[in-house]
């Protein structure tokens, strides 16, 4: 072990630094049970920056396929509310943080009660929060897109921003300490989306909290992306709010750039293997003399192009790099950005954490005026922002970024956005080798926003993270699977083999995977690495 994920905690008085240093043993249930009970009376206020109060420690409801555990609610003053489970048994004495979709606002969002359940069957204690306030419930259980929380509400969007990731961090540190008598070995965060642009704050605003952080399609810049989907919903809408897209005008849009580049990669998978080197162009699918039927109307050809330029001011001056890539045209925060659910979630960043003050439930997309949003977006911004190339602190610290990106997503804003930070990163590292020395990032063919799709997106990426940490094996290759109607642990575990269509080989960037002209296209080995320049 290079280096203690509890050096944070040192100053801590009457609770971790109380408690000797003693090596992970596998615990009595009966005693364990007691020690989770007590927890509710452990005075855990004392942390230091992160005053904590324990609401409730009692065992978790038991199911067939989750171990026992510890559940702990509670709350750091003053509002960040988190739900913490420690294994009763079978401790692997590491620590895991999750990340919050959108705009956060629960601590029990069912999907992120899966990924702890995951944790816990390989033996982590784990934690998930609200991120300092309480939001409207999120589609189909997943995260909220609720911000009305935040209206003139600092203290809220401050939390929301950075610091829920470091107190949550020091109240489960503290509290696993305190009920397994041992210090944590190690600590990972893993996040996706908003949560991904969690991970990459951890590494750049508190490099000595976490030992691993997997960021997957980080929300990198969350001024530069909701820009970017209200551009894009007013490109797709004509001047009476109604959207220029049918969903079957987005799939033969979607059909016809797969047709295009497909076999760019050797092989007609239904998947796009290098969507960089895609030259498709939607004005192909104009409609012409008499036709009505199959194809783009003028309109719709003239928006297409508007979406795949990028967020721009009226002169024409690019405001952030990122469009959906060929492949991606139905998505829902490029193209198919008129969808209630995209629309609204746009709304309310405006109203309420895009400026200060607020202009609140008035403001209405029509208000916004792109030449001025660059300038009028930098306060809030630099609460929000995690684009910050300078890791140095990360990687003296001993700290490994995974990153994966998927090829296909359309909501963080896009994988050029995530291209353009890694690179940025190699510039202020020295170069790609001494990056690749801690941080790494993988694109991922035919990937939608945190999984699924139409490629291998399926991987246990926490595995990799793992074996780099612990083993100093940095990953040189991934094994991704294409599986159906998959889960949100998708990320953290190896899939199911009957459930597996295909696999295929994820390389870090730039390389990207070619099939070899031969062997089951099916199976991972039949592909191999290419990189810019060498696509033969």
């Amino acid at each position: 072990m290079k280096r203690s994920p509890c050096r944070a905690l040192a100053a801590l008085c009457l609770l971790a630094c109380a408690v000797p240093r003693l090596a992970v043993a596998e615990p009595a249930a009966p005693s364990m049970q007691a020690a989770c009970e007590a927890l509710k009376l452990t005075d855990f206020a004392g942390i230091q920056d992160a005053p904590t109060k324990v609401m409730e420690s009692a065992l978790a409801e038991p199911t067939a396929d989750v171990p026992p555990a510890c559940l702990v609610r509670g709350y750091v003053a003053p509002q960040v509310g988190f739900e913490l489970k420690l294994p009763l048994s079978g401790w692997n004495g590491k620590l895991l943080e999750l990340g919050s979709g959108g705009f956060a606002g629960s601590a029990q969002v069912p999907a992120e009660r899966a990924l702890c359940d995951e944790g816990l069957r390989r033996g982590y204690a784990c934690i998930h929060s609200d991120q300092g306030h309480t939001a409207g419930p999120g589609e189909r259980g997943n995260a909220s897109l609720d911000a009305l929380w935040a209206y003139n509400n600092l203290q809220a969007e401050l939390d929301y921003a950075y610091r829920s990731i470091h107190v949550v961090a020091l109240a489960e540190q503290a509290i696993a300490q305190r009920y397994y008598g041992a210090a944590p070995k190690h600590a990972y965060f893993v996040g996706c989306s908003n949560g991904g642009r969690q991970a990459l704050v951890a590494a750049q605003r508190f490099p000595e909290d976490f030992d691993g952080i997997l960021a997957m399609e980080p929300a990198l810049d969350l001024s530069g992306a909701f820009t970017t989907f209200l551009y894009n919903l007013k490109a797709v809408t004509d001047d009476g709010g109604k959207p220029l897209f049918t969903p079957g005008k987005l799939e033969l849009m979607r059909n016809a750039a797969v047709a295009a580049c497909d076999a760019d990669d050797g092989l007609r998978d239904g998947v796009i293997g290098n969507p960089l080197a895609c030259k498709f162009d939607p004005a192909q699918l104009q409609c012409g003399a008499g036709q009505q039927q199959g194809c783009l109307t003028p309109a719709q050809v003239a928006a297409a192009h508007k979406v795949t330029a990028g967020p721009q001011t009226s002169r024409g001056r690019l405001l952030y790099r990122g469009h959906p890539m060929p492949g991606a045209e139905t998505g829902v925060f490029g193209f198919g950005v008129s969808r209630p659910v995209a629309a609204n979630a746009v709304t309310d960043f405006f109203r309420y954490l895009a400026f200060m003050p607020d202009p609140g439930p008035g403001w209405k997309p029509t208000d916004f005026d792109f030449d001025t949003a660059a300038r009028r977006e930098g306060v809030m911004e630099g609460l929000y922002a995690s684009s910050n190339p300078d890791l140095r602190q990360f990687a003296q610290a001993g700290g490994k970024l995974l990153m994966v990106q998927g090829w296909t997503d359309s909501g963080t804003p896009f994988p050029l956005r995530t291209i353009d930070y890694y690179e940025t990163v190699e510039k202020v590292m020295g170069g790609p080798k001494p990056t690749r020395e801690f941080a790494r990032l993988f694109m991922v063919p035919g990937r939608d926003h945190c999984g699924g799709g139409s490629g291998a997106s399926a991987a246990d990426y926490l595995a990799s993270l793992e074996d780099w940490v612990e083993q100093g094996h940095a990953p040189e290759l991934i094994k991704a699977s294409h599986i159906e109607q998959g889960g949100p642990v998708d990320f953290m575990r190896e899939p199911d083999p009957a459930k597996v269509k295909f696999t295929r080989p994820l390389y870090p960037y730039p390389a990207w995977a070619r099939y070899k002209g031969s062997g089951n296209p099916d199976d991972y080995r039949s592909f191999k690495p290419v990189s810019p320049g060498s696509e033969k």
